[in-house]
């Protein structure tokens, strides 16, 4: 069975940034088409048991996998999708893609040892938890990230003694949980099962300094950060950012015209409201004309967008190296203050000259 669709926006992936991506269309008179492959919508925020506003203007597919997006310059592109027994073509004029990010793996972590079982990425646990299954008794979580504590404490609310083991120094107790902070794990011990994990002194990004002790346990599970999703993007002659793995983009979050990039798709962000923000600003108004690249400088690992095309005020998404209070806009002196649990702030861009670089810095 073939279905064909025109429709002014499609939404791909409806986690965080697609649901508020869909939110700002339905706000702007649109109305979307939602495609998402689980049964729910909702993505990682189903997952931890959060309240999911669903919206009912859209139209929804679950179930459903976006095979192919055919992207036309005009502005008129083309998607394949497919769900049981039906293939869906769909005319339309802009695409959101909102596909999220996958978990780093206890290999992309550089976790040495045997691969016995008992080792879960996070997304990994929360799905067993929401189908009603315990991941383990004794549970070690190497992370230090929001969706590393929201685990710890969801797993210590369902009688799973938890341990999380993290290079950050400053994480704030958590009731139940043991913390182990300045440290990362290196080596996984266990036949059939996870038995021990192997403990190192650590610097921020978990790269070990000297192994230190053992620790018993029969689960292990990494919630180290994330990588963009961008398979749809692949056949699409978009600039790849080496920093965040996703794509290079504008103020309004396009990698190109009538394609959007939003949340996880777009960057490792480690909060779940800097991941929410980037589905607000995807209709921002162009009003002048100006180019202005954007350069990560000293102390930042990544700022989005890296490139500013012509909006008066525009969103800067960043992610610096933890102790810094501010990013130095370089070329003109300027600071603007930070908090390190915010991850985005606005600035003016009518002060700055026209195909300008900004460089910036995070400084203390």
């Amino acid at each position: 069975m073939k279905t064909e669709i025109n429709s002014e926006i499609v939404i791909i992936g409806s986690g965080p940034s697609g649901l508020r991506a869909a939110f700002t269309a339905i706000n702007n008179n649109l109305t979307p088409i939602i495609f998402d492959w689980n049964s729910y919508l909702g993505g990682i925020l189903r997952l931890l048991g959060k309240e999911i506003k669903e919206p009912t203007e859209a139209r929804i597919f679950t179930n459903t996998t976006v095979i192919n997006i055919n992207y036309n310059h005009r502005g008129n592109h083309k998607l394949i999708a497919v769900r049981k027994g039906e293939i869906i073509n769909v005319n339309t004029k802009q695409i959101i893609i909102a596909t999220g990010s996958r978990d780093i793996t206890a290999a992309g972590a550089k976790i040495s040892g045997s691969r016995p079982a008992g080792i879960f990425t996070a997304t990994e646990a929360l799905r067993l938890l929401a189908e009603g299954y315990l991941p383990g008794k004794k549970v070690v979580i190497l992370g230090g990230n929001e969706i590393s504590i929201m685990l710890s404490k969801l797993l210590f609310s369902k009688g799973v003694q938890v341990t999380l083991v993290t290079p950050k120094t400053k994480i704030e107790n958590i009731t139940g949980v043991q913390l182990i902070q300045g440290y990362t794990i290196t080596h996984v011990k266990g036949k059939e099962r996870v038995e021990k994990v192997k403990l190192a002194l650590s610097d921020e990004n978990f790269t070990p300094i000297k192994d230190d002790r053992e620790y018993e346990c029969d689960t292990l599970i990494v919630s180290i950060g994330f990588k963009p999703l961008n398979i749809l993007l692949n056949n699409i002659p978009i600039t790849i950012d080496i920093l965040t793995g996703g794509p290079v983009v504008n103020e309004r979050l396009e990698a190109l015209p009538g394609i959007n990039v939003v949340g996880g798709s777009l960057a490792p962000f480690e909060a779940l409201k800097n991941v929410e923000q980037t589905g607000n600003i995807i209709f921002r108004e162009i009003t002048r004309e100006s180019f202005i690249n954007i350069k990560p400088g000293a102390n930042v690992k990544f700022l989005v967008p890296q490139k500013i095309i012509g909006s008066e005020q525009a969103t800067l998404f960043y992610s610096t190296r933890p102790g810094f209070q501010k990013l130095k806009l370089v070329e003109y002196n300027i600071e603007i203050p930070i908090n390190e649990t915010e991850g985005f702030v606005e600035i003016n861009t009518t002060q700055f000259k026209k195909n300008a670089t900004i460089t910036i810095d995070a400084v203390k």
